[in-house]
């Protein structure tokens, strides 16, 4: 009886199809980073936007009550979404304030820290986070129309993307923050810019690399850019628009 054998080089393709085939290592893209992004800003994720209407009202309040220069005090809150609405989420919140007065002892600024915890899924993205932030208010005096807020912003957690490469992964997201306006009146976002990084690893292994900016554009939204893509994110809503 006559026996065939495989060549070599045909077992060594077979082998590197097959190897190839299981490598289901997917990059994390863009318009993923920025749906990420999203839920570290938008009111409907619990991200920055209802963290700095916490830190404006209290930062007054406190001026307000003329807290001796030194002193702090601490707060904390629950934002959760209404009951059978979409997305959902919960975070708490807990901040500490400290008075900030100038060389004649006269309350002039507000600074403070702040750490948060909370869930979300919506339908682009499952998310867990741990937030962490340093901020300084100013703008207390009562002449003044509109708040200003400078600080950073951390927030570390899961995620699992529901759109696009449909990873999973760990994540942080830091936005250091210039110069966010806040309107007295309105209560809303009116300028300001934010540098942006998005840094992790999905569970295939894959690296999360993004930088970028946010714009605040002052009509409810922000142009974020990550690695030359740019995108419109809603701040209520979180939605995303690619430009």
């Amino acid at each position: 009886m006559k026996k065939f054998k495989t060549p070599v080089f045909l077992f060594l393709l077979a082998l590197g199809a097959c190897q190839k085939s299981n490598d289901t290592s997917v990059d994390v893209t863009a318009t993923e980073a920025a749906n990420i992004v999203a839920t570290s800003l938008s009111t409907n994720s619990g991200g920055l936007v209802v963290a700095t209407g916490d830190i404006t009202l209290n930062a007054q309040t406190i001026f307000d009550t003329g807290l001796a220069c030194g002193a702090s005090r601490s707060y904390s809150y629950t934002h959760q979404s209404a009951t059978g609405t979409t997305p959902t989420y919960s975070n708490v919140f807990s901040y500490t304030y400290t008075m900030n007065c100038n060389a004649n002892n006269q309350p002039d600024n507000i600074t403070g820290t702040a750490t948060d915890k909370g869930t979300f899924d919506g339908p682009r993205l499952t998310a867990t986070n741990d937030g962490t932030a340093t901020f300084r208010v100013a703008g207390l005096t009562q002449n003044a129309t509109a708040y200003v807020i400078n600080g950073e912003y951390k927030r570390t957690g899961t995620f699992t993307s529901k759109v696009e490469s449909k990873n999973t992964g760990t994540t942080t997201v830091t936005l250091v923050i210039t110069n966010l306006t806040i309107s007295k009146t309105t209560k809303l976002v009116t300028g300001g810019t934010a540098t942006v990084t998005v840094t992790g690893t999905t569970s295939k292994k894959a690296a999360i690399n993004f930088t970028g900016t946010a714009t605040f554009s002052g009509d409810g939204k922000a142009t974020v850019t990550l690695n030359g893509a740019a995108y419109i994110v809603d701040l209520l809503t979180g939605d995303i628009t690619k430009k």
